[in-house]
Order: structure tokens, then C-alpha cells, then sequence
């Protein structure tokens, strides 16, 4: 990691200079690996030196103290400089779309983790809620099954969805409002489909908007 730079040599620009700072993206759930620092000499040559680093990674996120040493006939320490690992991308969220059948008037219970796929390159651990559930179908609507209540028991983490829709009708499309936070506080907000084909033909179900919605409890 660490790059010995005879006294006088050209460093290449935009790399880093042992002694300045040097702020860097997470990249792994570990943390960040570093990058190649340069430390110059002020003395002798890079021939007769041998140079290392204190600690060669991953950083988690915060600050680090990288101390270069150099090594000729006896070992000093030849500079320090603070490392900054940070998180500033938020999550990336994947709608899985799932389907309920058969339209049997019965509830499924649905969670985030069926809803979505989550990616986050720095946390494993991103919290996912709900915060809203919508039907493309009006409550108890011609020829869907004579059931007022659709959605039941939204909460944070799941929520349970009616397998129904109108028999005359192309497909019914719940849209499921998700949130998800890192530990860096990065927000991601997205939507999950649930659907309820109007058979297994493979027709494409058609969205036709928000008949009606709920909002899900404040979640922590």
C-alpha cells in the first residue's frame, strides 16, 4: 500500500501525499480497503529503504491514523496521516413484485424481505419498513368478492393483502410504499408491487392508480 518516493521525485496528482488527509467511500460491509500512499523521503533512497504502513485494512466507516514507516539501517516513523471512511450512497431497492393466487379472499401475510431486494455496498443490516399500502381496486368493488376490508394489520414490517380482484377486471395492483435507512442514515424510498393476476394466462396486470390508501404506524 505504501509507495517510497525518492526526495525529489514527482508524486502523480490526485493521489495521496502521506501527511495530508484523504476522505474515502465505504465499499465492502468490512469497510474501505486503501488505496496507494506515497511517502517521500527526505533523505537516502528509495533503493536502500523499505517502507509499510500500520494497518492495511479494511476501515470501518470513522477516522484512522495510517502511520508510514521507513526502514533503512534503523526504522522511524516517517509521516501520519487520518484516514475518513464515510457512506454517502444510500441504499438501492429492487421491487420483487409478488404475485397472490389464488384469488381466494384469503390474506397473505407480505414482508419487506418479500416486497424487496435491498443493496447497500457499506451496511448488511439496512432498515427496511413499510409506510404506506394502496389498491388499484376500490374497497369492495363490483364483481371482486362482496369483502370490505383488503388490507389488514400494515405495520413496519409486513402487512396482510386480500388475494382477490374483480373478476371483470384486468388484475389488481397493491403498491406498497418502502423506506429503507443505513446505518449512515442514508434514505432510500421506493414501492413493491403485489399482484393479483385476473388468471395465469400471462396477461400483464395494468397499474391504473391508487383507489385508495393507508398509512403505516411511525416506525423507529
Amino acid at each position: 500500500m505504501a509507495e517510497c518516493v525518492d526526495p525529489g521525485g514527482a508524486i502523480p496528482e490526485g493521489e495521496w501525499v502521506c501527511g495530508d488527509e484523504r476522505v474515502v467511500e465505504c465499499t465492502t460491509h468490512r469497510g474501505a480497503y486503501v488505496e496507494t500512499i506515497y511517502a517521500q523521503l527526505s533523505a537516502g533512497t528509495c533503493a536502500d529503504t523499505s517502507v509499510a504502513v500500520s494497518a492495511e485494512g479494511p476501515f470501518a466507516l470513522g477516522t484512522h491514523e495510517i502511520v508510514v514507516t521507513a526502514e533503512a539501517e534503523v526504522a522511524v516513523s516517517l509521516c501520519a496521516s487520518e484516514l475518513v471512511v464515510v457512506d454517502t450512497v444510500a441504499p438501492v431497492l429492487s421491487d420483487r413484485q409478488p404475485e397472490l393466487w389464488p384469488p381466494n379472499h384469503k390474506f397473505h401475510t407480505i414482508s419487506v424481505d418479500d416486497c424487496v431486494e435491498v443493496e447497500d455496498a457499506c451496511d448488511d443490516e439496512v432498515e427496511v419498513t413499510f409506510t404506506y399500502a394502496a389498491s388499484d381496486e376500490p374497497r369492495n368493488d363490483t364483481g371482486d368478492g362482496n369483502t370490505e376490508v383488503d388490507i389488514m394489520n400494515l405495520g413496519c414490517g409486513s402487512v396482510d393483502l386480500l388475494a382477490e380482484r374483480k373478476g371483470n377486471g384486468d388484475a389488481r395492483v397493491y403498491t406498497l410504499g418502502v423506506r429503507a435507512v443505513d446505518a449512515s442514515g442514508n434514505v432510500t424510498e421506493g414501492e413493491c408491487h403485489v399482484i393479483v393476476p385476473h388468471d395465469q394466462g400471462g396477461k400483464v396486470p395494468v397499474d391504473s392508480g391508487i383507489a385508495y390508501q393507508e398509512e403505516a404506524p411511525a416506525c423507529d
